[in-house]
């Protein structure tokens, strides 16, 4: 790709340089608690391992 341009209106409002900060959206189960049968929990009230965030946690 040479050149990247805005058309608002089908005018050309010239060329873009660059893109100013990006905020990722959370993805539907981002952030959510599973165990690890792979159900999707609300915050875990027993001790025990646990997927937060790709990861896994114990809590005790």
């Amino acid at each position: 790709m040479d050149n990247l341009y805005f058309l608002q209106g089908g005018k050309d409002d010239g060329l873009i340089t660059g893109v100013e900060s990006l905020t990722p959206a959370l993805s539907e189960g981002e952030g959510a608690w599973f165990d690890l049968s792979g159900r999707k929990l609300g915050k875990p009230t027993k001790a025990g391992l646990y997927i937060h965030g790709g990861r896994k946690v114990i809590v005790k």
